[in-house]
């Protein structure tokens, strides 16, 4: 299982099935249902999930 905070108050759960070391298919029953979640990097080297249209970047602590 995957939880993805999009900010303070907004954080929601997914199930992942891992496709390879850089995709996963979520998982489960409603919506985004079936759609590919990925890693890849941005132009600094950094890692970002792309899920649904939207980046998303690790923020420690």
């Amino acid at each position: 299982m995957e939880e993805i905070t999009r900010s303070e108050n907004d954080t929601f759960t997914k199930i992942l099935r891992p496709v390879n070391a850089t995709e996963a298919i979520v998982e489960g029953i409603g919506r985004n249902l079936g759609e590919t979640v990925r890693i890849v990097n941005d132009d600094k080297g950094n890692e970002i999930l792309t899920f649904s249209g939207l980046r998303f970047k690790r923020v420690d602590g």
